[in-house]
């Protein structure tokens, strides 16, 4: 979720040149923008309604759909293998500079702000955020053994560490070791070609994900095979190999399709019912074509280039680190003091449509201290406020 293209914002030509890919796209900040916010109205709902808990009745059973965060974190894994995949493009089908080089540009653009934020978020348990029976009550409370493993993206893989200090860290653990898997699908890619790569990682992506499913429940292997859906929608979009294929095949159709089977699965199920894993796939059928239709001038693109939407989606990797946090302090400061005119409902909704304006502000505060001077130093550039 931390990818991202590291040049100046421009249009993408038709001729579907391979160094347009090189250029910052702002349909892709809108779709991160998207997939953060699925993430926090998911954290939101779940501080007033945990799961598996499903409110029977009220305001909460009718918004039960904001539930469905962990396909936000879905839709960042297939936003990392498309970025990381058009430099790939670019190099005939290489890592720039080799392995170690990519891995170095990957630990600046994600260690400084990710460590950083658990300074802080450890500062705030320590201090002014100690449990007292929220939801979010494990927000800056760790061991050395929890610290130990946050600091080497091994959490993950634990039963019950995974949790502690700041929930949403379990999915950069998982991207971090993902990265490690990048170098075997490119030597596939170029060996055997993306068909068979594909299918190699979704055997190998699913073989592990059954037995792991329980008792590793953010270990989540299956997600090698979003990032590679990822990429494949980069290949596809830009490679000057599949020019043929991008414009003899009606993808706007089958984004529309692929959009419908999400909303009917989304329709007939709840967030309680649902294997993740299999709404992870179902959310990569749409997300592939509609990426190829948004890497194209026409309504598609100019609807994911909203402003608002590309502003947010740059600042996303902050959002996602802080917003637990964020929540937990509103919560606690915010609406438990007044709970006899915040009680049930009231509060939920104050926290959503009070404190997420909050939330946000101040996760770009965060942006703007501990995020973006490492990627000014790192020469990327950011999206305007035009």
């Amino acid at each position: 979720m931390a990818a991202i293209l590291e040049s100046t914002p421009a249009k993408v030509s038709s001729a579907r040149r391979p160094e347009a890919a090189a250029h910052r796209l702002d349909y892709v900040d809108s779709l991160r923008a998207i997939a953060a916010l699925l993430v926090v109205f998911d954290h939101v709902f779940m501080t007033n309604y945990p799961l598996p808990q499903r409110p029977a009745a009220g305001w909460g059973s009718h918004v039960y759909w904001l539930a469905y965060g962990h396909f936000g974190v879905a839709l960042f894994i297939i936003l990392s293998g498309f970025c990381l995949m058009l430099p790939v493009i670019r190099h005939d089908g290489h890592l720039k500079g080799g392995f170690l080089s990519f891995l170095k540009r990957r630990i600046g653009r994600i260690i400084p702000p990710y460590y950083l934020s658990m300074g802080i978020i450890l500062l705030l348990g320590a201090t002014i955020m100690r449990p007292v029976g929220l939801t979010w009550d494990r927000t800056g409370q760790g061991s050395l053994l929890d610290v130990a493993l946050h600091l080497t993206m091994l959490h993950h893989l634990t039963p019950n560490n995974w949790a502690t200090i700041n929930t949403p860290y379990w999915s950069l653990a998982v991207e971090w070791w993902i990265y490690f898997a990048f170098p075997l699908l490119l030597l596939g890619w170029r060996k055997v070609g993306p068909g068979i790569t594909m299918l190699a990682a979704t055997i190998v992506g699913v073989a592990l994900y059954l037995p792991a499913r329980a008792a590793l429940p953010a270990a989540c292997p299956q997600f090698v095979v979003l990032f590679a859906i990822g990429m494949l929608a980069a290949e596809i979009a830009y490679s000057p190999k599949h020019a043929d294929l991008r414009q003899r095949v009606r993808w706007d159709i089958f984004a529309a399709l692929g959009f419908a089977c999400v909303v009917g699965l989304f329709a007939s199920h709840t967030p309680w019912n649902i294997d993740e894993a299999w709404g992870d796939l179902a959310m990569s059928v749409f997300v592939l074509p509609l990426l190829i239709v948004a890497s194209r001038p026409g309504l598609c693109q100019r609807l994911l280039s909203a402003k608002p939407l590309v502003a947010l989606g740059a600042m996303s990797y902050s959002l996602y680190l802080m917003h637990i946090p964020f929540i937990n302090l509103f919560w606690r400061y915010g609406v438990t003091p007044f709970h006899h005119a915040l009680s049930g409902e009231r509060g939920a909704m104050a926290l959503l449509f009070v404190g997420v304006p909050i939330i946000i502000a101040c996760c770009y505060g965060f942006f703007l201290a501990f995020e973006r001077p490492f990627l000014r130093r790192r020469g990327v550039h950011l999206p305007s406020s035009r």
